[in-house]
This record gives C-alpha cells, structure tokens and sequence, in this order.
C-alpha cells in the first residue's frame, strides 16, 4: 500500500496570517486586488543577512567554498523572482555556524522565535541588515520555511527560517523569495488573485510557479512602520542627536550614548554642523545644480542646511527653454540626451504623425491602460520625436527604439508600455514648451500662466 503524499508547504497557516494582520491593524483585503491597476511599483532595496546552520555546514563535507557556492545560486534563483516586484536583495553579511548549532528546535514557529531573540541580540549588532534568514538542514514535515509578516521594517521580527533539503538550489530559491515575500508584507495567494500562471509564488503549497499576483504586488507602504528608538542612527522627536551604536558612540565627540549632545557641543550632524559647531552664517551647504537651481546657506544657527530651493517655474533658461522642477526642459536637450549630441527635435509632421497614433510609440499619456491619442494642439506634449540620429542608444531592458520615414525625413522616438517601472525617457517632459508655448502634465496652454515678468 502507498502511502499518502502530502504537498509542502509554508508553515504559514490561514489562522496565523490573520492574527498577525490583526496584531499590526491591517486588513487583508486591501492587498487583494482584482486586477493589476494601481500597483505600487517602487524599487525596494534589501540588506539580507544569512545564516546558514551546523548540519548544512557538514552537508557540504564542512567546505565553506561549496556552501559559499551554493547560497549565491539560492539567492540569485530569489533575486530573480523578486526582481518581478522592483525588491533588490543584497547580501550583506554571511554567518556560518561552523562549531555547531547555538539554537536548536524541533518545531519550525519555535525555531523561528528562537532565531528571532537571538538575531535581535546577538547577529544586529555585527551585521546590518533589513531581513536576516536562518538557512537550516532539517526536517519539519510538511513545512518548508516561516517568517513574520510585514516584518522588514522592525528589528526584532524581521526574520525568517529556510528549510535547506537535497540540492535543488532553484526550489530552495522559490522558498526564499516566498519567505522574504512575507517579511515584506505578502500574505498567501489566493482565488481572488491573478498572476497569468495556475498558481503563483505565494501560494501555501510549494509549486515552482515564478509570477507573484497582484495581491503580492501592492503591499501597502504605510502598513510597514519602524519602530522609534535612541540609537538607530536616526535623529527623532526628543533626541539632540543620534549616534548609533554603544561603539560608534564611544568615539563620537559631540553625542553621548542617551542621544544627548556632549557639553559645549552645538550639533553631532547635519551639513551646517561641523566639529561639534553651526558653520558660519554665509557658508554655501547645498551649491546649485545647474541654470534652474539656487544655491542654499548656512544661518549659523541651524547644524540644517535650509530647504531647497530653486528658480521659479516658467523662468526662461538656455536653448529656449524653461524652468520646471528645478531643471531646464527643451525637445532639442531631451533628444541628445537619448539619441546623442547630433540629434535634435524632429520637424512637426513627425510629431503630428506619430503623437496622434495612441500606440506605445506616440500618444499623451495612458488612461485605465489605453493609450491617449494627442489632439493637434498638444503634439509637442506626448512622446519626443527626434531626427539627424546617427548611434542606437542603449536602453534598459524591455525598451524599444522607432524609425519611420516621413516625407524624406526620419522620425526616431522610443516606446513605453503599462506595466514598466523603469523611467520613461521618451516622454516629453512637463515644463517643456509646447505649441502654444507652455506645457503641463501633457496639456499646452498659455505661456503667460507659467513665465515670470521680466518688466
């Protein structure tokens, strides 16, 4: 008689999921999204910490280089699947348990806790990290790995446990990502999300699929909330200053290890603090950047340099253009920054033919993923439109470069699809002046809304 193969899985049950959402104040439906509209696409950058337990360690014949080999493979095969929802992993720091285990637990959610304690005291302070994970060779069952939800942001809980098993390297990647998916506020997959495959990384079960859904897609941000605390290098409500770390505040001469400044000191940081004092008031801490930008002082009573500040919007800059959002918007600037120095805008038939389309080439904007036609006033406003090309730029991945050919001329423009998070560099850019001289978000209007009197 065979016996029954049971599926494995995350040891993340529905029940707990749901407590933990309870715990932090959240409501689970806000990240089940029926379809992909409104996802939140900011690249997010994870310092990862490993641990890697005694028994793999032996697994490997106690060869650090084998066990080396292995987990930038494991992270790699990760980085890969996460990379879908703009998360960067970077391994930061590596600890092998080589003498043997300081922690050891039968059951997974224990080991988890017990990890967790022990990361917070002991692991924190030797490797900065976002997300530390414990990679062990061991059996629980049916469960591959668990970690915290909605963790990455609180020291300690930002944690989870990998169940390393065999050699397969690309199924121990898909169960890191699903793990690490969780410390960044993932729950499961479920009927009501969608990734384009039968089931998606995030699924309880163990299933190789390599889409996350639109529910993993949109974790909220304002979910993740760090914790204040004196000594996290960042200066908050009721601190002076902050010097991090009981080390780093031993040889720090203005801040004392109570986020107090030390006696006769003025300031610990800041770009108009310098050897514990203000600099002087009329010493440049910010130099401008270019022609649409102001250079910012020091007011001799602030370690702060002041706000930024740049020239008004709508005052006229070089090469006929105008100042928008601290920069100096014209077609011809744009175009030889994408096709190179000889390129220059395209004549207005090509901007009439191709901005009129509303295809990826040429349109005003896309509205619930379709594409906007431009009207004939607002051509200039869409997607830049470029001649006397004579080198193909490189562009990311994804990205496509158009020729067409138009009454003896040669348009050249670039694309850019719903769903890329990657900056659009064909598009014109606001502040740039249109036909009726005056440009914003995609609508020419008048350019006496936006100049500054000269008179």
């Amino acid at each position: 008689m065979k016996s029954k193969i049971h599926p494995r899985r995350c040891a993340l049950t529905e029940e707990e999921i749901a407590r933990q959402l309870k715990l932090q104040g959240r409501d689970e439906s806000i990240l089940m999204q029926s379809g992909y509209e409104g996802w939140w696409t900011h690249r997010w950058f994870i310092e990862l910490a490993l641990v890697v337990d005694h028994n793999r360690f032996l697994y490997w014949g106690s060869n650090i280089s084998n066990v080396l080999q292995e987990l930038f493979i494991i992270l790699n095969e990760a980085n890969s699947l996460l990379i879908s929802v703009d998360v960067d992993v970077t391994l930061l720091g590596l600890e092998i348990w080589n003498k043997g285990n300081p922690i050891v637990q039968d059951d997974v959610e224990n080991l988890l806790g017990d990890f967790c304690y022990w990361k917070a005291t002991t692991l924190n302070s030797r490797i900065q990290n976002d997300i530390a994970h414990l990679f062990v060779q061991q059996h629980f069952g049916i469960y591959l790995g668990y970690a915290i939800i909605g963790s990455v942001c609180v020291p300690y809980f930002n944690c989870g446990v990998d169940q390393l098993m065999g050699e397969d390297m690309y199924i121990i990647g898909h169960v890191v990502a699903h793990e690490i998916g969780h410390n960044l506020g993932m729950v499961h997959y479920d009927n009501l999300c969608t990734c384009g495959q039968k089931s998606c990384i995030m699924a309880a079960v163990n299933n190789n699929f390599r889409r996350f859904s639109n529910c993993s897609y949109s974790p909220n941000p304002l979910d993740i909330v760090p914790l204040k605390h004196c000594g996290n290098g960042v200066i908050e409500d009721g601190e002076e200053c902050d010097c991090g770390s009981l080390k780093l505040c031993t040889n720090d001469p203005c801040c004392m290890t109570g986020c107090m400044l030390k006696y006769g000191a003025d300031c610990a940081s800041g770009l108009c603090c310098n050897d514990c004092e203000f600099m002087p008031p009329g010493t440049i801490c910010r130099e401008k950047n270019n022609e649409c930008d102001l250079p910012e002082w020091c007011n001799g009573t602030s370690p702060n340099c002041p706000e930024d500040v740049y020239v008004q919007e709508g005052f006229p800059c070089p090469g006929n253009g105008y100042c928008y959002e601290k920069r100096c918007n014209n077609h011809d600037k744009q175009c030889r920054q994408t096709f190179g120095i000889n390129a220059r805008s395209a004549s207005q038939s090509c901007y009439m033919e191709m901005n009129t389309r509303g295809d990826r080439f040429g349109n005003c904007g896309i509205n619930h993923n379709t594409y906007i036609k431009c009207n004939s006033s607002d051509i200039l406003c869409g997607r830049i439109q470029c001649e006397n090309v004579t080198a193909i730029p490189f562009l990311r991945e994804h990205s496509t470069v158009h020729q067409t050919h138009l009454n003896g001329v040669t348009c050249w423009g670039t694309d850019y699809h719903w769903g890329m998070t990657i900056p659009d560099v064909g598009e014109v850019k606001d502040g740039t002046e249109g036909p009726n001289h005056g440009l914003y978000v995609f609508l020419c209007v008048c350019v006496c809304i936006h100049l500054v009197s000269l008179k």
